[in-house]
C-alpha cells in the first residue's frame, strides 16, 4: 500500500522547519520531497526513530536530514505493516524480556554511577592544571567571607606553632612519598559575629573571662580544605583541638582531602552529573531546573560521604603509623557532637558521615 505522508524537514544541525513530503510505495521505498533537499531511497537506509508507544517515529535521511510527520500515526501504520520493528519495540511486546531489559539497565546505571563517574572523575581531576587549581583556591578564600568567616582572632604566637606543627606533618609526609600538588598551605579565619563582637566590647579582664566561661569555644568550628590544597582552620577548632594530637588529627584529615584530590574531583563529579541528568529530563522549564538540581545534589552527597571516609582513613593510617594509635581524631569527634547547634540529619541528607559511625571506624583500627 501506497502512502503520502505531509510533514516538515530539518536540516542538519539546524532547528528550522522547512516544509516537505514523503511518498511510502508498497515495495519499501521512500521519495523524500522539499525544496531544500529530494531523495529516493529504500527504507533499511533510513534511520527510523524507535517506536515506544504511539509516540511519532521520524525518518533520518542521509547527511542527516529529518523529517517529521504530520499525520505519525499514519506512518506507525505503514512501518508496522512493512515490519519495519525496532528492538524497543521487540522489547515492549514482550514483557519479561521488558523486565530483564530493565534490571540490566538499571545494574549498568548504578554501576555507572558507583564505579564508573567516580573513576572517570578522579582522572580527570589529575589533568585539571595546577594553574587552574590554585585560581578556584584563591576564588574560594575570597568567597569565605559568604559563609560568615573573617580575620582571625588569635594571637600570633598560637598561630606560629600551629604552622610549625603543619610544616613538620608535611616534611614527614614527604619523607613517606606522599606527593602533594599544588604544595598546601595553612590559612587561620574566625567567626565574622565573633570579630564584630569583640570589636564592640569594652576591653576588660572581667569581660573577657565571662566571655570565655559562658562558651568556651565560641564562633563556627570548622575545617576544611581548598581546590588548591589551602587548609582553613577556623579560631573555634583551635581552640576545640586542645588536647595532645587533635589538632594534627585535624590537618592530616584535611590533608587526606588534597592528597586524594577530593575538591576538585567534586568539582568534575558535579558537572559530569548535571550534564548527564540535563540530558535525561531535557526540558529547561523552571520545574525542570528544580528537578535536575536536585537529582545532582542527592547524588554527590554520597560522593561527599565517600570522601569523608577515605580522608579519615588517611588520618587513621598516618597516625597509626606514627603513634600508634588514631583516638585524638576520635576523641575530637566527640567534641563535635557536644558542640551547640550540632543535630542528628538523616545520612543520605547529609555531606558527612554519622559522628558516631566515624568514630567507632576510627576506634575500630
Amino acid at each position: 500500500m501506497a502512502l503520502d505522508l505531509e510533514g516538515h524537514l530539518l536540516a542538519p544541525k539546524q532547528a528550522q522547519k522547512h516544509p516537505a513530503r514523503v511518498s511510502l510505495d508498497s515495495r519499501g521505498f521512500v521519495s523524500l520531497s522539499s525544496e531544500q533537499h529530494q531523495c529516493k531511497v529504500h527504507i533499511e537506509f533510513v534511520e527510523v526513530a524507535d517506536a515506544i508507544g504511539t509516540m511519532a517515529r521520524n525518518l533520518t535521511f542521509e547527511g542527516g536530514w529529518v523529517f517529521v510527520a504530520a499525520k505519525p500515526e499514519e506512518l506507525n501504520r505503514w512501518l508496522k505493516q512493512h515490519k519495519r520493528h525496532s528492538r524497543l519495540s521487540v522489547i515492549e511486546r514482550r514483557p519479561l524480556l521488558a523486565i530483564c531489559f530493565s534490571l540490566a539497565l538499571l545494574v549498568i546505571m548504578w554501576g555507572g554511577y558507583r564505579y564508573g563517574l567516580p573513576l572517570a572523575s578522579k582522572t580527570l581531576a589529575a589533568m585539571v592544571p595546577v594553574s587552574v587549581q590554585e585560581h578556584l583556591g584563591e576564588y574560594s578564600r575570597d568567597s569565605l567571607d559568604s559563609i560568615g568567616l573573617g580575620e582571625s582572632q588569635l594571637d600570633e604566637a598560637t598561630k606560629a606553632q600551629v604552622q610549625k606543627r603543619f610544616d613538620s606533618l608535611l616534611a614527614t609526609l614527604e619523607q613517606q612519598g606522599v606527593q602533594f600538588s599544588p604544595k598546601p598551605k595553612l590559612y587561620f579565619m574566625g567567626s565574622a559575629a565573633e570579630e564584630e563582637m569583640i570589636d564592640d566590647v569594652p576591653s576588660s579582664s572581667q569581660t573577657s573571662d565571662t566571655a570565655e566561661a559562658s562558651n568556651p569555644h565560641p564562633g563556627m568550628v570548622n575545617a576544611f580544605a581548598l581546590a588548591d590544597g589551602s587548609v582553613v582552620l577556623t579560631d573555634a577548632m583551635v581552640k576545640l583541638a586542645d588536647a595532645e594530637g587533635e589538632l594534627e588529627a585535624v590537618l592530616l584529615h584535611e590533608l587526606g582531602h588534597h592528597h586524594h584530590r577530593h575538591l576538585m574531583t567534586s568539582v568534575v563529579q558535579s558537572t559530569l552529573l548535571s550534564v548527564a541528568v540535563a540530558m535525561i529530563i531535557g526540558d529547561s522549564s523552571g520545574l525542570a531546573n528544580v528537578m535536575a538540581s536536585t537529582a545532582v545534589l542527592g547524588l554527590t552527597l554520597g560522593y561527599s560521604r565517600d570522601n569523608e571516609r577515605e580522608a579519615d582513613a588517611f588520618a587513621i593510617s598516618q597516625m597509626t603509623s606514627s603513634h600508634g594509635s588514631a583516638e585524638p581524631l576520635a576523641s575530637l569527634y566527640q567534641k563535635l557532637k557536644q558542640q551547640p547547634g550540632m543535630f542528628d540529619v538523616p545520612d543520605w541528607l547529609s555531606t558527612h558521615p554519622d559522628l558516631n559511625e566515624r568514630i567507632e571506624n576510627i576506634r575500630a583500627h
